[in-house]
């Protein structure tokens, strides 16, 4: 329930109004699964080739044309949502959630820009 923390070797923060959890899952080289309220940004690990550009799709914005930095990490924003309004386990979060489509969830891919 951390506000940053790192996987994979992945940084990742999130920006929202409670304390929950923040999934991130299926991650490789083509992308990645995000689910979960407010905003992340994802630096990955360093596995794409330095100052080549890739195409990401998926974040809640168009596609975006992101430039890998000098050690082959990409810099991602995903849109995840409004942040929630109870911190999860309350209550009132278990209620919403039972109710369905509680959490946001974002398939990030993430391709070689083609010249």
């Amino acid at each position: 329930m951390a506000s940053s923390f790192s996987v994979w070797g992945y940084d990742v923060s999130v920006t929202r109004d409670v304390r929950e959890f923040l999934d991130l899952r299926h991650v490789g080289p083509d992308g990645f699964e995000v689910q979960g309220s407010g905003h992340a940004a994802i630096r990955t690990a360093p596995i794409y080739a330095p100052a080549t550009p890739y195409i990401v799709n998926g974040t809640g914005a168009l596609p975006q044309l992101i430039f890998a930095g000098a050690q082959g990490r990409l810099s991602i924003e995903v849109d995840l949502g409004p942040s929630h309004s109870f911190e999860q386990f309350t209550p009132q979060a278990n209620a919403a959630e039972a109710a369905g489509n509680y959490w946001t969830v974002r398939t990030v891919t993430i391709a070689p820009a083609e010249d």
